[in-house]
């Protein structure tokens, strides 16, 4: 099971947003979420993701809580999420739109980028070849330096 929800509830103060939730999603499995406005759709995503501190109950992904653990902790180890309104950088391509996406994954530091040291510039090369097969991968790679914003709203909602 890549990612196992157990009897988890959140309360704010003394309103109950979700209770007992209990699910499983497979490696692989397409699983939606649906329910009518106020229902808890948003706050459980909060909740996988780290936005919020679940009341009681257990979420584990790939065998690892994330109960407790900040949202950059669960982007490092693949949990992401995109939102209802559309949330891209303005002034950048679709390239450094997910360039940026892979910041959480590179070893370089302020300096090396800096500098433009040997190991970074190897480093940068790598994440270009990835990010282009993730654009490839929704259908974006002829979009690649497009400024993102200037997409056509479905290949927006791709990129994001």
């Amino acid at each position: 099971m890549l990612l196992q929800l157990n009897e988890v509830s959140k309360s704010f103060g003394g309103v109950a947003a979700l209770t007992g939730i209990t699910f499983g999603v497979e490696q692989g499995e397409v699983f939606g979420v649906i329910g009518p406005n106020g229902a808890g759709k948003t706050t459980l995503f909060n909740l996988i993701t780290g936005v919020f501190p679940a009341s009681s109950g257990e979420i584990v992904f790939d065998g690892m809580s994330v109960v407790g653990l900040k949202p950059h902790r669960t982007v490092e180890m693949g949990i992401a999420r995109t939102f209802q309104n559309i949330r891209l950088f303005g002034n950048m391509t679709a390239l450094e739109t997910v360039l940026t996406g892979m910041h959480c994954r590179t070893g370089s530091g302020f300096i090396s980028s800096f500098f433009r040291t040997k190991r970074q510039r190897i480093e940068e090369e790598r994440c270009r070849g990835i990010a282009y097969e993730f654009l490839k991968l929704v259908g974006l790679e002829e979009d690649a330096e497009e400024v993102a914003t200037s997409l056509p709203y479905g290949k927006q909602r791709r990129l994001e």
